[in-house]
């Protein structure tokens, strides 16, 4: 993540940006959700393909945190 000033740059794939945006103009997120959204997936745990449980939506590892 690249921060200029008040602002941080990620990298996403535009396909990714493009299923966010189509949301967005759907009216089911905000711009505010697709960029804390992204914030989220630059955190370096998330950087690569994580196991998400299919039954509670929730990685491996917080299943595991409890």
């Amino acid at each position: 993540m690249a921060e200029n000033g008040e602002n941080a740059f990620v990298v996403c794939s535009g396909q990714h940006y493009c299923l966010l945006e189509m949301l967005q103009e759907k009216g089911f997120i905000t711009y505010e959700d697709i960029g804390a959204f992204l914030k989220k997936c630059a955190k370096p745990r998330l950087a690569f393909d994580v196991r998400v449980s299919l039954k509670t939506g929730r990685t491996m590892e917080e299943e595991s945190d409890g």
